[in-house]
């Protein structure tokens, strides 16, 4: 049976190992958006943190997938220059 799940993908826990064959997903862009009081690019968010979230999404994202899945990344075309401290 197929399904689709509309959520964080930096949780997917209810998915085994390998298991998808498709993943759509568009990653945090930190504090260059508006996530409405989720968490996310609020306070002190440093680039590190930045790298940090996507790396979690990537790491779930590639624990699910199958073999032979595919990953679509949806990314909004911005221009950054992070800041390093």
């Amino acid at each position: 049976m197929h399904k689709v799940y509309y959520k964080d993908c930096t949780d997917m826990s209810e998915v085994e190992d390998g298991k998808v064959n498709l993943i759509v997903t568009s990653p945090p862009y930190g504090n260059l958006k508006n996530y409405c009081d989720k968490g996310i690019g609020e306070g002190d968010y440093t680039y590190e943190k930045y790298i940090e979230d996507l790396n979690s999404v990537w790491e779930e994202c590639i624990r699910v997938l199958a073999p032979d899945g595919k990953i679509c990344i949806n990314i909004m075309p911005i221009s950054i220059i992070p800041q390093i401290s």
